[in-house]
């Protein structure tokens, strides 16, 4: 299984090194160079294999949007992902982010599942339109309980991401896949415990997946409609503060 690469260009008023290490803890190997000539030789180099690539909101460059060409030309790849990290800047420096072709920010503060997502949304690339329809998800790392039907005892879990019809629950012991469990999120406006199938677990193998974290997909059952449309919405708010 290839490790994914990400480059950090460490050029802006923020230090990335703890982006950088926060980076190499979810499984990636994060690459830091001072200035878009320092990346180049990356970028062209095989043996990295570069992913996507990480820029201050600040990079003093005359022409952002041509740097990030350039850049791109250098890897070989015209859809190469790049990413925005510090503080969130003003509205219009935002915008000029995207212009330029940054997919999407990673605003501090930033928890490990919500950095894990939006590293996952750039390397995914475009998705059509009516697939983004079926997969709108969100992240989150709000604790959550399951239980097993028949069992009193319930144990601790952390979200991972959440939809409208289930969710990727963060734990180092899921239960088997088809395991019918009663999932309480304790989100506002959702019934307190909602019946649940797991659908697909990710543990520790030749066929687990490095981009998620270990855990289980569960598929929520029984909702009404009115409560999935709620999810809908509490997904999209939170998908706009991602974005640029």
């Amino acid at each position: 299984m290839r490790q994914q690469s990400i480059l950090l260009m460490d050029a802006g008023a923020e230090s990335m090194a703890v982006l950088a290490a926060r980076i190499q803890r979810l499984g990636c190997r994060a690459l830091r160079v001072k200035t878009p000539e320092e990346a180049l030789p990356v970028l062209s180099d095989r043996r990295f294999s570069v992913d996507a690539l990480v820029v201050p909101p600040d990079l003093p460059v005359p022409d952002l949007g041509r740097t990030l060409v350039a850049l791109r030309l250098a890897a070989g790849r015209p859809e190469l992902p790049f990413l925005a990290a510090g503080s969130r800047p003003p509205a219009a420096d935002r915008a000029r982010l995207a212009r330029a072709g940054v997919a999407l920010p990673i605003w501090e503060p930033i928890n490990a599942h919500t950095l894990r997502f939006q590293l996952n949304r750039a390397m995914a690339g475009a998705v059509p339109a009516r697939r983004q329809r079926q997969v709108r998800r969100a992240p989150s790392s709000l604790e959550v309980f399951v239980r097993a039907q028949r069992l009193r005892r319930r144990k601790s879990t952390r979200l991972y991401t959440f939809s409208a019809h289930g969710a990727f629950l963060a734990t180092d012991a899921p239960s088997l896949r088809g395991s019918e469990l009663m999932v309480e999120l304790g989100i506002p406006g959702v019934p307190r415990r909602i019946p649940s199938r797991v659908v697909m677990t990710n543990v520790a193998g030749n066929l687990r997946r490095a981009n998620l974290p270990r855990g289980m997909a569960v598929r929520f059952q029984g909702l009404s409609a009115e409560v999935q449309a709620g999810l809908e919405l509490l997904v999209e708010k939170i998908l706009r503060r991602l974005t640029l």
